[in-house]
């Protein structure tokens, strides 16, 4: 059964004269004519409509409320019609600038602001108002009004969480990187200490692999998107950086990328650069001896099948047969790029007729699902 309907009260100089909504009683015999029976219906679904809603006169006084917006508020009929819209926010100028805009026939949509309670609490809300003009004159304005404290109080945790979050992602990286530096300076005092060539040229390359992980570190740091990872941006870049360091003078070896535009992220992206800065050592340690120049070809193929195919070749001098395999290993290098296949679910080949090339299959969903 439909809760009894209440009736409308006039505030603004009509005090204690109270008629059902609409007020005006043309409109309403002609509201009656054309829903009959059914009047009744909607004027209650207006009163006890679960959206608040509220109709005030140009200069703000408040007309008629319907119990959604008492509710809001905390008032009764009695003791919020007839006041003025002004004295329920929290800032006054927002009742000017609405009523302002309203005059120059705006229509506001979604304006958020701050209203008190009868308790003195404050509440969020989000304002929808239009104004009903009659021969061009202002009649009312006519205000639904949501409830958004909820909403904003989780905007507002949700921001402070992300502040935070970016706070300590940079302190790990100043940390990380600063402790990567640290190493790397660790292994050119023990070179400078050592006289054994052999054990200085095994310290040079265990410190051009934590140099690896300094630049993919930076690099993944600098990433506004740690769930979808540009691959040919990010290749493009490792490849830049880390021939760069390696080979900061000469220029001597030249790198070419082609790289399909695919995506990967975070837990993917991080090994396979290590395979490329892994492979990528290995050519500029071995393929181009006493200073000869080259090129180094970086490629990650798709051919729009289940499979793709990851390159590193190069022009030089190619593997060495007495160094022997990764599968029988006698070289750390070619091993770490093995292992590193296997973590993301590829297979890794050595070979190459002109210069050496390092072949990595993987299946579409193992780099980038």
């Amino acid at each position: 059964m439909a809760k009894p309907m209440r009736s409308l009260q006039i505030g603004a100089g009509q005090a204690g004269r109270t008629t059902a909504f609409p007020a005006d009683p043309v409109d309403r015999k002609r509201l009656v004519s054309e829903l009959g029976s059914g009047h009744d219906d909607l004027l209650d679904f207006v009163e006890n409509a679960p959206f608040a809603l509220h109709l005030a006169a140009q200069d703000g006084t408040i007309i008629w409320a319907n119990a959604a917006e008492l509710d809001l508020l905390g008032y009764v009929a009695e003791e919020y019609v007839g006041r003025n819209i002004a004295e329920f926010h929290v800032l006054r100028g927002t009742a000017h600038e609405i009523l302002r805009r309203l005059s120059n026939r705006e229509e506001l949509r979604n304006f958020e602001t701050r209203v008190r309670c009868r308790d003195g609490t404050v509440k969020h809300v989000a304002i929808n108002c239009n104004v009903m003009w009659r021969d061009g004159r202002f009649a009312h304005s006519r205000c639904f009004t949501r409830d958004i404290t909820s909403r904003v109080a989780a905007d507002l945790a949700l921001r402070t969480a992300l502040a935070e979050k970016e706070i300590l992602l940079r302190e790990i990286h100043h940390r990380v990187k600063n402790n990567l530096q640290l190493i790397s300076s660790l292994f050119s005092l023990q070179m400078l200490a050592e006289e054994s060539e052999r054990v200085r040229e095994r310290l040079s390359v265990a410190q051009t692999r934590v140099r690896a992980l300094g630049i993919v570190h930076n690099l993944l740091y600098e990433t506004e998107n740690y769930v979808e990872i540009d691959l040919a941006q990010l290749i493009a870049t490792i490849c830049e950086k880390f021939v760069d360091a390696l080979d900061p003078v000469s220029g001597r070896v030249r790198h070419r990328i082609a790289v399909a535009p695919l995506r990967t992220n975070m837990d993917r992206a991080i090994p396979l650069t290590l395979l490329i800065c892994e492979a990528l050592t290995n050519a500029l340690k071995h393929a181009f001896p006493d200073g000869r120049p080259g090129t180094i070809d970086v490629s990650l193929d798709d051919n729009g099948g289940e499979s793709l195919l990851l390159r590193v070749s190069d022009d030089g001098v190619g593997f060495d047969p007495a160094v022997g395999s990764a599968e029988d290993g006698k070289t750390l290098g070619l091993k770490l790029i093995t292992t590193l296949a296997s973590q993301l679910g590829g297979t890794a080949e050595f070979g190459g007729s002109c210069g050496a090339e390092i072949r990595v299959k993987f299946r579409r969903h193992q780099l980038c699902g």
